[in-house]
Parts: structure tokens; sequence; C-alpha cells
């Protein structure tokens, strides 16, 4: 929640629909960045020489009675 408040990560919630206090699953995101350098000559070819903006993936989870059954997936 501090994180959230601050504007660093946004964290999403998937909820049983019949259910909805009953959590599948979440995953928390927050920007990034990839600096140029560290990348191989290849992959940094066509990409500026400045930092590159992405988002990161801090977290993601599925409840231990929904796994096996495509959660994650979906929440990628």
């Amino acid at each position: 929640g501090q994180h959230r408040r601050r504007g660093v990560s946004q964290t999403y919630v998937l909820v049983d629909d019949g259910a909805p206090s009953h959590v599948l699953g979440y995953y928390s995101l927050s920007a990034a960045q990839l600096e140029a350098e560290s990348l191989h000559d290849v992959e940094r070819k066509r990409l500026p020489r400045y930092p590159i903006p992405c988002i990161r993936m801090g977290r993601l989870a599925v409840a231990a009675a929904g796994r096996g059954r495509g959660y994650g997936r979906l929440l990628i």
C-alpha cells in the first residue's frame, strides 16, 4: 500500500466473481529502465543510447487453491 500511495508501483488483483472477497492471485508493476550498455550488441543495435523505459513485474502470486488452473498465465 505504501508504494501505491507514493506512486512507486501499482498492484492488480484477480478475484473470484462468485466470491469477490476471495483473492485468486495478484501482480505488481513498477516503472523501470534498462541501461543500453547492459544489453548485447545485437539487442542494442536498433535501440537509443539513453536509458530505455520499461515496466518491471515485482510480484506475481497465485493462491495455493488456484494453482494449475491457468490464473498465473492470465495474470501475466
